[in-house]
């Protein structure tokens, strides 16, 4: 039991681990569903699933956006008075800009895409 925990252990340390939960490409079907709302929402399965995905693309950019600010202090470079919406805006107009850029992680993707709005100029 005991080499039994140990191997296993060895083999959680060796593994790779990959902080990136999304790809690119994932991220902009997932907001191709905020552009697929339906003007007046009629409950069904389909238009659950596009608020569904909106919602998680939308809450994974802040995150992100989030977790940029708080490791890299990045408070001085972005306005205090950005919105969330814009924020999100930003994101979607660079994948649209940048389709050569659709894989590799969505949170490389989205601090690029910050990084280009909100350049930190020291």
């Amino acid at each position: 039991m005991k080499h039994t925990f140990i191997l296993f252990a060895l083999l959680l340390a060796c593994s790779t681990a990959n902080a990136a939960f999304y790809s690119t490409d994932y991220l902009k079907r997932l907001l191709d569903s905020c552009d697929a709302l339906p003007e007046t929402f009629e409950a069904s399965p389909e238009n659950f699933t596009r608020i569904k995905d909106c919602g998680l693309s939308t809450g994974y950019i802040l995150g992100v956006f989030d977790a940029l600010d708080v490791i890299a202090d990045r408070s001085k470079c972005i306005p205090g008075t950005v919105q969330s919406e814009h924020v999100v805006g930003v994101v979607e107009k660079w994948l649209q800009n940048h389709p050569e850029r659709t894989t590799g992680p969505a949170d490389r993707a989205i601090e690029s895409a910050l990084s280009e709005a909100w350049s930190c100029q020291g």
